[in-house]
């Protein structure tokens, strides 16, 4: 039985002392888990997918999300954007920022993930002008709780790993893993998906992923 919570914190880092602090956050509107949460601006953050419990008329049912819920930065409020929904509620997938080049404004990617009863290569992306999710550039295969990160500069989204089927092992050389890395790019609201010549050594899912300055990673090349 798996636990779904409603609750939140907050991390703050004090760039003149280097310190981090956690302090309790704003309880999320409805519970949720496997869902996925971008920073999409220093004003805001998105929270989409995933498995949630929402009240009906016959009491409180579990089911998959298509829901979109904002977190407003300054002022620490969850907010429900009652006319944003998926179209196709999933769990786990992986998720981020990705700038328009053609200047069509900066989009929030949702990727892969499980569905009901299988898995999906089904990519949305949602238009921080219009808060309306689009249908977008199918992944090249389906992938179970891949990892994603954006770029710096928003350039693209990078999706990492991910699992085969349903049931995969969460790290290994299995072929139920993969370790291929996509990056994802738009021009003119025309995206697509790009398979990089570069792969991670083991397969993975249910993992993150961040960039490092170079630097501090020295050893590593």
């Amino acid at each position: 039985m798996y636990e779904t919570w409603k609750s939140s914190q907050l991390i703050t880092f004090d760039q003149d002392d280097g310190q981090l602090a956690i302090s309790d956050g704003p309880d999320l509107p409805f519970k949720f888990r496997a869902h996925c949460f971008v920073k999409v601006n220093d004003d805001l953050g998105l929270l989409t997918a995933g498995i949630g419990i929402f009240p009906t008329d016959f009491g409180f049912v579990e089911d998959y999300s298509d829901k979109t819920l904002t977190f407003h930065i300054a002022n620490q409020i969850w907010s429900l954007v009652e006319e944003s929904v998926l179209s196709i509620s999933r769990i786990s997938p992986a998720c981020g920022v990705v700038q328009d080049s053609g200047n069509q404004g900066l989009l929030v990617v949702v990727a892969g993930g499980n569905l009901r009863t299988d898995m999906t290569n089904s990519t949305e992306t949602w238009s921080i002008d219009s808060r309306q999710w689009s249908m977008s550039a199918d992944l090249p295969i389906p992938l179970n709780a891949p990892a994603g990160i954006s770029r710096p500069d928003k350039s693209a989204f990078i999706l990492l790993g991910g699992g085969l089927d349903r049931e995969s092992v969460f790290v290994g050389n299995g072929p139920e893993l993969s370790k291929n890395i996509f990056q994802f790019t738009c021009f003119d609201s025309e995206c697509q998906w790009e398979k990089m010549d570069m792969e991670l050594s083991e397969g993975r899912r249910s993992f993150t992923a961040m960039f490092v300055p170079r630097s501090m990673a020295e050893n590593c090349f």
